[in-house]
């Protein structure tokens, strides 16, 4: 199951290795001219909604409790969040996303029917835990990439393509 979502999935964390390969650690964990969440923030959000899609498919949560309530939704930075490094971050996020692809894979169809329990998209076409699944691996993943995207070249490195 969700066999071109784990496909695209893949590419996509590669390419977001590519952009916040050059992003230094003092850059990392500060905002970007004109972005309120540093590019840490994001990839700690991004491993957090990994997890998330791991509970919705009743996998145990990767992350610290601590985590979920500092990057999930509806959370803000916070100056005093001391983050992983840049290195453990990236791990943490493959390694969740790595988690996510082989439970979704071998996800039955009672489980991925089910009505997904998130507010957030309560009365929109989001409406089942498959529906929430492609979009943590890919449109969500995505946004993300793309708001890396224009920090790193706010930070004055060259496009990749």
């Amino acid at each position: 199951m969700f066999d071109h979502e784990i496909r695209v999935n893949k590419q996509m964390l590669k390419l977001l290795g590519a952009v916040v390969k050059d992003i230094d650690d003092p850059h990392f964990i500060t905002p970007v001219a004109g972005a309120i969440n540093p590019p840490a923030y994001i990839l700690s959000h991004l491993a957090v909604s990994a997890d998330s899609g791991l509970a919705k498919l009743g996998r145990a949560k990767l992350c610290p409790d601590a985590w979920h309530k500092a990057f999930g939704p509806g959370s803000k930075p916070d100056a005093a969040w001391s983050y992983p490094s840049k290195a453990e971050l990236l791990q943490t996020l493959e390694s969740n996303y790595e988690q996510l692809r082989s439970a979704a894979a071998v996800a039955t169809p009672e489980v991925i029917n089910q009505p997904h329990g998130v507010p957030f998209f309560t009365g929109t076409p989001i409406e089942s835990v498959g529906d929430i699944l492609v979009l943590l691996m890919t449109s969500h993943l995505g946004v993300h990439i793309g708001q890396l995207s224009l920090m790193r070249r706010q930070l004055g490195f060259a496009p990749l393509f």
